[in-house]
């Protein structure tokens, strides 16, 4: 195994001394030989254990564990409430975020700006139509008429 390996082990289960024997007897066996691992393992014994070898163990009175105990039990008998399960289901089925409300009014005042303003009204296009339409006749009138549009036909000069 590899000291990177053993290190982690070292600061993890070996500390806690969560490990089976031969995983530990290993371990043991390897900090033995290897320099750096065994530096490791002094450091982190003298800093982690070591202060707490000695203390020690102050129990808490009988009051405090009876009250632990009953405050625990009485969080747990609370009654089924088809409201409050609800309550907690159905808001994340209907949540939308700030930005998306925001995000959709963009589009609304987009879409309200295009039509109020930019888009032709159905009078102003039909005023356009009678206009170009006028100016059709019009123009067809001066050719059927031979009008030269200020040319003289014949001779290229201006009238």
């Amino acid at each position: 195994m590899k000291c990177e390996k053993i290190q982690g082990l070292l600061k993890t289960d070996f500390l806690d001394g969560e490990l089976d024997k031969k995983l530990k007897s290993y371990i043991q066996n390897h900090i033995d030989s290897c320099d750096s691992c065994k530096t490791l393992w002094a450091n982190l014994y003298q800093k982690t254990v070591a202060p707490f070898k000695n203390l020690k163990e102050i129990k808490p009175p009988e009051s405090v564990w009876s009250r632990i105990e009953k405050e625990t039990l009485a969080g747990a008998k609370e009654p089924f409430s088809l409201l409050d399960w609800l309550k907690d289901k159905l808001p994340p089925l209907f949540y939308f975020p700030k930005p998306a409300y925001a995000f959709a009014a963009m589009v609304l005042i987009c879409f309200m700006t295009y039509f109020l303003y930019f888009k032709p009204s159905a009078n102003k296009r039909q005023e356009a139509n009678e206009y170009l339409l006028d100016q059709a006749s019009f123009i067809q009138e001066l050719e059927t008429e031979n009008y030269s549009f200020g040319v003289d036909s014949s001779s290229d000069n201006y009238l």
